[in-house]
């Protein structure tokens, strides 16, 4: 059954629209760069480099994924040696996520491609429109996440 038309449902399919064109582009100029990993583990990966010396709880706590997508993504970049792992001097149960110079070059042609393709999605956006959308995104998700 189709949902209704409405002014409501237009928005919705336009952002899901330009999240899915904004994966499929990233994922096109990652592979042209030579990247083979997902913009998700890059993301990630880049979350770590913003954040040094956090852990597996931390990125969770800063990300939509849960516990155990973290974990298995970690160990990815771990054994593609971008991130290692090393204790936690003030936690003993916990360790601490470095990035690796690998992990770090892959960061930056990620950045740079992000930042890229970014900059042409919003070229002709004004920054008056770019501000009203980025309220209208914050206030429909604060709401779908209310109860």
């Amino acid at each position: 059954m189709p949902y209704p038309h409405s002014p409501e449902e237009d928005a919705i399919q336009a952002m899901l629209h330009m999240f899915e064109t904004l994966k499929a582009q990233m994922g096109q100029s990652l592979t042209q760069a030579g990247i083979t990993l997902s913009p998700l583990h890059l993301h990630i990966l880049s979350h770590c480099k913003a954040h040094p010396g956090g852990n597996q709880q931390a990125l969770v706590q800063a990300s939509t994924r849960d516990k155990g997508q973290i974990a298995r993504i970690t160990k990815e970049l771990e054994a593609q040696a971008l991130l290692r792992r090393r204790p936690d001097p003030q936690d003993g149960r916990s360790q601490i996520l470095d990035v690796t110079p690998a992990g770090l070059e892959a960061c930056a042609v990620f950045e740079a491609q992000h930042t890229a393709l970014v900059q042409r999605m919003f070229a002709t956006v004004t920054p008056e429109q770019l501000a009203v959308f980025t309220n209208v995104a914050r206030t429909a998700v604060a709401k779908a996440l209310s109860k």
